[in-house]
């Protein structure tokens, strides 16, 4: 009865009843454990109320009064009526009974907890003290003209040996005359002292151009719109324009050769428009990629120990990058930290949790799971039937969405034919990603690259060329986790009374399922239909779910709001700030630019073969270790880079390696991609923890085959001449 009703479940608890008629009390010896129990009010049979009603005691200890069945009883009715403050006051009476008394800590304690607490805060007023004692210079912001005869000299403030400029340089057009010889058009930025360089050169940056007529026809267009924007001056136009971030020490710095500056040069013929944002990290900046690669490892460190909470992990690694950007005077606004928050993923993930939530509620996926391993027949059916089902839906849905409405159905099943459902559990993530991979819609880092190339790729191109590669991998994995499992699994299923099950799991509560499976049809359907309507899956995820919100009773709504997941969603959350915070640290930036250094080295005939081999198995490789959605982030640009600058290598091909890794590549750990973490809380909500070395000892054998397979495959068609 307390299971029951109260919403807890304490281990080693000796029950008695309260004083008060009203609830069911319990007293917890110390060091007890309590934990959530989900089953629901509603799901009390009919016999169990009839055996109450009669006085069993079968849950509880015999009671020493004559009254204490009176008591239950008065209490049943009570949790009945008002389930909502009766779970609140057997809660409150655990956890009073949990919490030593205030009195019975000795003196030795009280003075450890209060030094605890001194020395707590006084580490935070250092750490929030030190960013602003560090000495270094703030942002400054310069906008000069600049041409072929008239280069810029901008001079720097505070400039020392200690130094580390990062300067970000945005270049608009270069107008030329239409009949001149189309050179390529370049600024550079040199840091220099007493006319003579103390610094590398930074890479040229290429200019677009434009011809005087369309120039024209640009200040024409402007001097109809807002005076004050960048669109265009009398010196070139930034409507055009393109961007450079680098970075400068100061090795050759020289106390007396006097100030320093920074000089843009370009062989433009006319005056260009640019913009120069620079700062001084100091200290700092120097070994800022090495303490970004130590934070990754500490991070992973924990999660993969287990030693904290992975959503604690997260929020310990996203606090140490933002400590450490602050102490170079780099502390991003809230704004920019909300921002790096995918909040496509989150949005989607909180409204498909919360339908996913009222579906089960009904009692569909018990239904659901009772007649498919009645067609299925046995569990290896019920396996290949799932998955392939899975890598279909994945195709065409978000593989978030399809984890969140096949896991319920799959932990049913397992628990209704009596084996453990976190072999498949896992196996549905995998599948899930295998799956999405195929289409532009499917996974997170399609969207992110379709989206960067939409004039060179289209919906069309990713099934054409990802596809079939999709179809290769499927039997080969099927075969893979079948051996990976084990047949002992597959045989351990117990037998079953199928209609008996068919009775015990019924459609509890209809109109809610009417209700429901409407609104979750038609979000399923508008996210079918992405390609056509472009609309947002998150806006589609939560505006579907606003309405069925709206349209439920009061008690449904509170059970849904329960039901979410927000730890995983604070993980997510966590984890995207952590991931672009080492990009801001130049970790990945500085791993990119060794790939293209590499590239420039190989034969220019053999040159793409390669970049396809080491762009793919860098990507598979970091999109297991970091989230797959701020990894493709960062290496979009540098393929871009790659294509324009190094000589032999295309586009199209690039993006596909890319894909195939970052996508696969999420399959390898438990926090490689979006779905294995949903996998993972919902597996933790039915009461199987998915450890991070459970996961990666299934994940990344998979992820080595698919990898192998794509690669395999993109090679073929790169000598065949059809990328």
């Amino acid at each position: 009865l307390f299971r029951s009703l109260g919403g807890f479940r304490c281990l080693g608890a000796r029950r008695e009843t309260m004083k008060s008629p009203q609830v069911v009390a319990v007293s917890l010896p110390n060091q007890v454990e309590c934990e959530d129990d989900d089953r629901d009010l509603e799901a009390i049979s009919a016999s169990n109320m009839q055996d109450i009603k009669k006085g069993d005691d079968r849950d509880l200890e015999a009671p020493s009064t004559s009254n204490s069945k009176e008591s239950i009883k008065r209490g049943f009715s009570q949790a009945i009526k008002k389930p909502g403050e009766f779970r609140r006051k057997v809660s409150d009476n655990c956890m009073s009974e949990m919490l030593p008394p205030v009195d019975s800590l000795e003196r030795s304690e009280a003075w450890a907890l209060l030094l605890k607490c001194v020395l707590g805060c006084v580490s935070f007023m250092l750490l929030v003290s030190v960013p602003n004692m560090m000495k270094q210079t703030g942002h400054n912001l310069v906008m000069p003209a600049l041409a072929a005869a008239q280069p810029a000299h901008i001079p720097i403030e505070g400039a020392g040996k200690e130094s580390f400029l990062t300067v970000v340089l945005k270049a608009g057009a270069c107008r030329v005359n239409a009949t001149s010889v189309l050179d390529p058009r370049w600024v550079v930025a040199t840091v220099s002292q007493g006319g003579s360089a103390i610094a590398d050169e930074m890479p040229h940056l290429i200019l677009n151009t434009m011809s005087l007529e369309e120039a024209s026809a640009d200040a024409t267009s402007e001097s109809h719109g807002s005076s004050d924007s960048h669109g265009a001056d009398s010196h070139g136009a930034l409507t055009k324009q393109v961007t450079s971030h680098v970075e400068f020490a100061l090795p050759g710095y020289d106390s007396e050769k006097g100030a320093v500056e920074m000089v843009l040069q370009t062989n433009c013929p006319n005056m260009i428009s640019a913009e120069v944002e620079y700062h001084d990290s100091g200290l700092v900046g120097h070994g800022q990629v090495y303490a970004a690669l130590i934070l990754l490892v500490a991070v992973f460190t924990l999660i993969l120990t287990e030693v904290v909470h992975r959503t604690l992990a997260a929020f310990l690694g996203a606090a140490a990058v933002l400590f450490l950007l602050s102490l170079e005077h780099r502390m991003p606004a809230l704004v920019t930290i909300i921002s790096w928050m995918d909040h496509g993923t989150l949005g989607l993930l909180w409204g498909m949790m919360i339908l996913v939530a009222l579906l089960a509620r009904t009692g569909l996926f018990e239904w659901c799971a009772v007649r498919a391993f009645a067609k299925a027949g046995s569990l290896r059916n019920i396996y290949v039937v799932i998955m392939l089902l899975d890598m279909l839906a994945s195709a065409f849905l978000d593989n978030v969405t399809t984890v969140l409405l096949f896991a319920p159905v799959l932990v049913m099943t397992c628990n209704a034919i009596d084996v453990n459902p976190k072999p498949m559990l896992i196996s549905l993530a995998v599948f899930s990603n295998i799956g999405g991979t195929a289409t532009m819609i499917g996974d997170p880092p399609n969207i992110l690259i379709g989206n960067a190339f939409s004039e060179e790729l289209g919906f069309v191109d990713f099934l054409i060329y990802l596809g079939p590669a999709v179809l290769l991998m499927t039997v080969p994995s099927l075969f893979l986790g079948w051996w990976m499992i084990g047949k002992e699994y597959f045989a351990s299923a117990s037998a079953i009374n199928i209609e008996e099950l068919k009775e015990k799991h019924p459609i509890r509560e209809p109109k809610l399922l009417i209700k429901t499976a409407s609104v979750l049809g038609t979000v399923v359907l508008m996210l079918f239909l992405h390609p056509v309507t472009h609309m947002e899956p998150a806006y589609t995820a939560i505006a579907g779910t606003v309405c069925l919100l709206c349209v439920i009773s009061h008690h449904d709504f509170e059970y849904a709001l329960l039901k979410v997941e927000w730890e995983s969603l604070l993980f997510f959350a966590a984890l995207f700030v952590f991931s672009e915070g080492l990009a801001e640290l130049g970790l990945l930036k500085r791993i990119s630019e060794g790939i293209v250094a590499v590239l420039d080295g190989i034969p220019v005939e053999s040159r793409q073969a390669v970049a396809i081999v080491v762009i793919q198995l860098f990507s598979a490789l970091a999109s297991a270790f970091v989230d797959n959605i701020p990894f493709t982030t960062t290496m979009i640009p540098v393929i871009k880079h790659m294509a324009e600058h190094v000589e032999g290598i295309s586009l199209k091909p690039l993006a596909w390696s890319l894909s195939f890794g970052a996508c696969l590549g999420g399959m390898g750990t438990l926090i490689g991609a979006s779905a294995n973490i949903v996998m993972a809380g919902i597996a933790n909500q039915a009461g199987h923890h998915v450890s991070f070395m459970d996961f990666f000892k299934f994940g990344m054998p998979m992820m080595c085959l698919e990898v192998a397979i794509s690669l395999l495959y993109m090679i073929v068609l790169d000598a065949a001449g059809l990328l």
